[in-house]
């Protein structure tokens, strides 16, 4: 199968200098493939990330662990061999459920393809090679299916599937810059929610930081892990990453399992950050490809439109805005709000204020001009705004 072939390939590092290149959109539906020039980007700028979402299945977060493990893991590494998530966490619990499987339609029948991750509404992130002939511009799948949460077999009932419109890859493709996007029909996370994308230049930023990795390994393979797998089951592993370069981030000690292609990197603050800031290309030191600042910026483009559009405010109203001090925030139908928290652009919690009352008033005038997100919960729904001070 190919994506055990691009796979095992990929555990033959090479020296291949990727530049800032263009992104190629192929539309899956009318086979139109477009050019996207670079966007521009400040080079001075040494990180940055998208906003995440948690969704609107349920809003709390599932607590990870935050401290470094010693047991169950690689030799010489703090980062655990895979486990099986539903053993120990809740997959239908934000961020669990930004995991997808992507599995590919062959003769009419569903076949393992890759691991990926939400990071907008509509958009999936994952590798090149899962969805790309190896080092050439042209896409060998046409009927990507994607299931988050997807677990023992199953596709999660409490989460829609969608199948693939658009791809998008880098131009002149190399396992350097090994990543795509995977554009949906449907909108499924708008109820999974989603993680953020970031980047950063400084390397010691990674040190002493929690990574998690959500994945689906689909091939057993016991002279590098002595599990069993099939691709029916969602694992998960955590720790310090100790492999940190210009291109990859990673674990040295670490073995990656067919399957696990394009699974994320993720850099988890409890409640305040989930940043993918790389996509798994290498099975050797588990390497992922790096998010650099100008992959970052030209990624973020294609998925900007469909994070801002996490909801339409239609239920609530939000003045005055731009804002001074004081902003008052009142449900249309008289539904009580429950919380009301405050963010920064990047996903960072500014504040959080609970109530039991229709109307709300919130008091941020001490921060800073600029631009912030607002994220109102009632019983039933929730809303999120875009609020500026001025």
């Amino acid at each position: 199968m190919k994506y055990c072939l691009a796979f095992l390939l990929s555990i033959f590092s090479c020296q291949i200098f990727a530049q800032e290149s263009n992104i190629l959109s192929f539309d899956l539906r009318s086979g139109i493939i477009d050019t996207i020039p670079p966007v521009q980007f400040d080079t001075n700028k040494i990180a940055d990330q998208t906003r995440y979402s948690t969704g609107n299945f349920n809003y709390e977060p599932f607590t990870l662990n935050q401290s470094f493990p010693f047991e169950n893991v690689y030799p010489g590494s703090n980062f655990t061999r895979k486990i099986p998530a539903a053993e120990d966490l809740d997959i239908n619990r934000f961020p669990l459920r930004t995991s997808v499987k992507l599995m590919n339609m062959e003769n009419d029948t569903l076949r393992d393809l890759c691991s990926g991750s939400m990071i907008s509404r509509k958009h999936v992130l994952t590798a090149c090679h899962c969805v790309a002939e190896i080092n050439k511009d042209s896409i060998d799948k046409d009927s990507i299916y994607a299931f988050p949460a997807f677990d023992h077999g199953q596709e999660n009932s409490k989460f829609r599937k969608s199948i693939a419109e658009k791809v998008y890859i880098f131009q002149d493709w190399n396992f350097n810059i090994d990543i795509a996007v995977i554009e949906l029909s449907d909108p499924i996370g708008k109820r999974t929610g989603w993680l953020s994308i970031g980047y950063n230049s400084i390397d010691s930023a990674f040190n002493s930081e929690i990574f998690y990795k959500f994945s689906y390994p689909a091939k057993t393979m016991l002279l590098l892990d002595s599990n069993e797998y099939n691709g029916d089951t969602l694992y998960y592993s955590y720790g310090g990453i100790d492999l940190i370069s210009d291109d990859y981030i990673g674990v040295m000690s670490a073995i990656g399992i067919p399957g696990e292609s394009g699974s994320s990197l993720i850099k988890v603050r409890n409640n305040n950050q989930y940043t993918s800031y790389g996509v798994l290309s290498f099975s050797s030191g588990l390497k992922h490809c790096k998010i650099s600042d100008w992959k970052f910026y030209n990624i973020k483009s294609i998925v900007k439109n469909d994070i801002e559009k996490q909801e339409e405010i239609s239920g609530i109203t939000v003045y005055p805005n731009p804002f001074h001090d004081k902003i008052k925030v009142k449900t249309l139908q008289g539904e009580k709000i429950q919380i009301v928290s405050l963010f920064d652009v990047h996903g960072g919690k500014i504040s959080e204020q609970k109530t039991e009352t229709s109307d709300a008033i919130i008091n941020p005038g001490h921060l800073a001009p600029g631009i912030y997100i607002l994220r109102v919960k009632t019983r039933n729904q929730q809303f999120v705004k875009k609020i500026i001070k001025i």
